[in-house]
């Protein structure tokens, strides 16, 4: 633990040295430094510490320059770890930048999101699905379907029903029959 905290201080001062005008602390420097404390943190499962610096790049006005890989890594780890709005802020960021988030990302966010009894997302990646045109999976279409029928949602699992059989002429399956 101490090492890690060592590395956030390490990043903060580096982050301050720019802020101020340090000679030699350029905006790349400070950047591609952050990406990869983020991966890092990813790779050792330190999500608290991982959302902090991708909160701080947004805060700095820099969150464009973390790339979707990386994006798409935190709100993997995010999503594991149960800090469902986190991600769902993490996924969100990145189709509003353009980028889509590619299906691991959204079927282990989905996972999560049934694991935690928490559908509350559903409907919103139902909408970025379908706004994006995104070609998902039976599997997912199935996460979705039981999300929204975890907590009633009768009307929306028909909706994504709909979007795989007539939009996307996906034949349904046992996990996906309404």
């Amino acid at each position: 633990r101490g090492e890690v905290e060592g590395a956030l201080l390490s990043f903060e001062s580096l982050r301050s040295s720019f802020k101020t005008g340090a000679r030699g602390i350029t905006q790349p420097l400070l950047e591609e430094c952050r990406v990869g404390f983020i991966r890092s943190l990813c790779r050792i499962t330190r999500e608290p510490e991982a959302t902090h610096i991708y909160m701080s790049a947004k805060t700095d006005g820099a969150a464009s320059n973390i790339d979707s890989p990386t994006r798409m890594m935190l709100a993997k780890v995010q999503a594991d770890a149960g800090s469902l709005n986190h991600a769902w802020t993490t996924i969100e960021d990145m189709a509003n930048m353009g980028n889509k988030p590619n299906e691991s990302t959204i079927h282990l966010f989905l996972n999560a999101c049934l694991a935690h009894s928490q559908p509350q997302h559903a409907q919103a990646v139902f909408q970025m699905i379908a706004a994006q045109g995104m070609s998902v999976s039976q599997a997912t279409y199935a996460l979705l379907i039981k999300l929204h029928g975890s907590c009633g949602q009768v009307e929306e699992a028909l909706s994504v029903y709909k979007l795989m059989t007539v939009k996307q002429g996906i034949e349904p399956i046992a996990d996906t029959q309404v």
